[in-house]
């Protein structure tokens, strides 16, 4: 069983277990529905925010420094709109370069997932509670003792694997560290562009390859903040990421025919038995794998020349300015992000502290 960060049948985010607690302080201002907009930087030092709320350009000054914790995505955004970035891409949209920093919205990496759905014998699963009177026994459930269905995350069981290279192995023996992680999932088709069953009930068991090779993008498609970044993940562009993600499918497969699920297994519904050869299972991989919300190193750490940031989270070259999040990861963890981003979190409080 997965560790999970919940509270009284509830989901315990950073926000509910870090920030909620602390909004009564008066050293404290939450101010939501706002987008940043860019960093106001004064001689290569960061001196506020610019955002914009209810319709208004609004901006904020520091009076020590500025952290961005706005993600893999949003992170690398922002700096790139205040003049921070590559300077072939900020020059032909227009942006003045104020600190040629190769890395930024380079190296992006995600977790590659890939489904399998099976039909289930009866109503085994969660499936069950999308009818009206099961889902309304849940929500009572649920109001009442803070329990049952509606307090599962889903994904609660999985397991670590070793897939035939072995983490890269040559030899294929094993190295002892997993390179595939699964999710098993009481319910079918609970994710976008999965096929859930017409009627019944179902299972999802789900794989990625946890160390992948391949790395994407975030780039600005335009000088307007409003505009979304162009993302351009490059999933399973190394060839070797796409044979471990077949292989991931295979073992899914391999775990679902053991003798223990004989009684609960009615068939395979998605992608079905039919899909079998090494040239369908890469074609599947293609079309249905997607992305695990596992998005990182868009402002990798380091001291090479493609580091955005300094071991202290600091942006190379710009004083006062720190990147907090999953951006600054140099490669991806061999499982979720969601404690190892908390833990920067708690890690960057601890060296803001040292330098104050």
């Amino acid at each position: 069983l997965y560790q999970v960060t919940q509270r009284d049948g509830q989901r315990c985010s950073a926000a509910v277990g870090y920030l909620r607690p602390a909004l009564g302080r008066p050293n404290l201002t939450v101010l939501t529905d706002c987008l940043a907009t860019g960093l106001l930087l004064e001689k290569q030092r960061a001196v506020g925010v610019t955002y914009r709320r209810n319709g208004r350009t609004e901006t904020v000054r520091a009076s020590q420094e500025v952290i961005i914790t706005a993600g893999a995505i949003g992170s690398p955004k922002l700096l790139l709109l205040s003049g921070i970035g590559p300077a072939e891409q900020l020059r032909k949209l227009g942006i003045a370069v104020v600190q040629n920093l190769t890395g930024v919205g380079q190296n992006l990496q995600d977790h590659f997932d890939i489904d399998i759905v099976y039909e289930l014998n009866g109503n085994s699963s969660l499936d069950k509670y999308r009818k009206p009177h099961w889902k309304l026994w849940a929500g009572l459930q649920y109001e009442c003792f803070r329990s049952g269905p509606v307090t599962s995350n889903l994904a609660e069981g999985g397991a670590f694997w070793y897939s035939s290279q072995s983490a890269g192995t040559s030899s294929g023996t094993s190295s002892g560290t997993p390179d595939l992680q699964f999710h098993f999932l009481p319910a079918a088709g609970v994710e976008a562009g999965v096929p859930a069953l017409p009627s019944g009930s179902g299972c999802t068991l789900n794989s990625y390859f946890v160390r992948p090779h391949s790395r994407g993008a975030v780039q600005l498609q335009s000088t307007d903040p409003t505009d979304a970044p162009l993302i351009n993940p490059n999933y399973i562009a190394e060839p070797y990421d796409l044979q471990v993600a077949v292989e991931g499918i295979r073992l899914s497969r391999e775990i679902m025919q053991q003798q223990a699920f004989f009684k609960y297994l009615k068939k395979e519904h998605f992608p079905g038995e039919s899909v079998s050869s090494q040239a369908e299972l890469e074609d599947y991989a293609r079309q249905y794998g997607r992305t695990s919300y596992h998005l990182a190193g868009t402002c990798k750490m380091g001291v090479a020349a493609d580091a955005v940031v300094d071991p202290q989270l600091r942006v190379h070259g710009i004083d006062g300015l720190r990147v907090c999040d999953s951006s600054v990861m140099p490669s991806l963890v061999s499982s979720n992000t969601n404690a190892p981003s908390i833990m920067i979190g708690e890690k960057a409080s601890a060296l803001i502290q040292g330098d104050v």
